[in-house]
């Protein structure tokens, strides 16, 4: 997780000074601290008082066969013969108050599916409903097998405002779909190799496209532009390519490397 802005979301006032000054007291006693991404990487460093050369950037791993097994399944739920999907917990700091916005600014023709539980379930459908939109943005619910609904899908847009490394982005790569994401303050602009990140509007990233963090314009404008069949296949291609990156073996080399380090 990205911690600052993780503890910020959860806590405020004495608990959230007590927290951080724990965090300053006790991540630097520790020989090595790994992070899943380059921002968290950063974050750590800012945060917990940490030296550089104390921190290491391992990424998520990725059991490719298995996720493109539980796709191959049938799904669950009744599907639309087309559709874009988004996938989390449904929480404020998930950005689905935001997707309905940019969605219903983009009026596209594909209906969204939004897989997850939450909280905040009872708030994202109603504000759905007071947009008119109750036939066309469904939610249905934790699914046993969420890949077997992604692998169908269009596309998958992620409008997250707080990601260490987004697993439901990366999913969606490697079952080939393509890709929206909001360049969060870590692990979608790692991900998408789109260096820091758009500045504004749509940026059209190796392996996805990716729009500011809270930007429903620009949100609205990337929904519109996978209307374009060979973009999607571009994009989709390249990022089921990019997580050959984040293979099981390859990651599980990079914690042997680390643990080598300290055995030696």
């Amino acid at each position: 997780m990205h911690l600052s802005s993780h503890l910020a979301g959860r806590y405020q006032g004495i608990a959230l000074a007590g927290l951080r000054a724990l965090v300053r007291y006790l991540y630097p006693r520790a020989n090595r601290v790994l992070a899943v991404s380059e921002g968290v990487r950063r974050d750590l460093i800012d945060t917990a008082g940490l030296a550089p050369d104390r921190v290491t950037t391992i990424n998520n791993p990725y059991d490719l066969e298995r996720i493109a097994a539980e796709g191959s399944q049938a799904p669950e739920i009744a599907l639309p013969p087309a559709f874009m999907v988004a996938v989390g917990r449904l929480v404020t700091a998930k950005g689905f108050a935001l997707l309905i916005d940019a969605y219903a600014d983009a009026d596209p023709a594909l209906p969204l599916l939004i897989l997850g539980e939450g909280p905040d379930r009872i708030r994202f459908e109603a504000q759905v409903a007071a947009a008119g939109l109750s036939k066309r943005i469904r939610f249905p619910g934790f699914l046993a097998n969420p890949f077997a609904v992604m692998a169908r899908a269009t596309f998958l847009v992620s409008a997250s405002h707080n990601e260490g490394f987004p697993n439901a982005l990366a999913e969606a790569m490697a079952l080939g779909l393509p890709v929206i994401a909001t360049d969060c303050l870590s692990g979608p602009a790692d991900l998408l190799g789109a260096g820091a990140g758009g500045a504004g509007g749509v940026t059209e990233a190796p392996y996805g496209l990716i729009v500011g963090d809270g930007d429903c314009a620009g949100l609205s404008t990337a929904i519109r532009e996978m209307d374009d069949a060979n973009l999607r296949a571009r994009l989709g291609a390249a990022g089921r390519l990019r997580m050959e990156d984040f293979r099981l073996e390859r990651i599980a080399a990079d914690y042997w490397a680390v643990f080598d380090e300290f055995m030696s």
